[in-house]
């Protein structure tokens, strides 16, 4: 089995993910899991949103 194709993401998609871990009341792996994504990815989302004090609605990767 080969590896899959590495995905990029838009901050807004990052975004509506971090507020569906913060609203569900699921955990991040069981998120991961829904929505087809790895858990670190997620956990990596959640955690710089918090970093950096952001509602769900607004993300910054830090990337120009």
């Amino acid at each position: 089995m080969g590896r899959r194709e590495r995905r990029r993401f838009t901050d807004e998609f990052k975004a509506e993910v971090v507020g569906l871990v913060r609203a569900s009341g699921k955990s991040i792996p069981e998120v991961s899991r829904d929505l087809d994504l790895t858990e670190s990815a997620v956990r990596g989302w959640v955690q710089r949103a918090e970093t950096q004090g952001s509602s769900p609605r607004r993300f910054d990767s830090g990337r120009a």
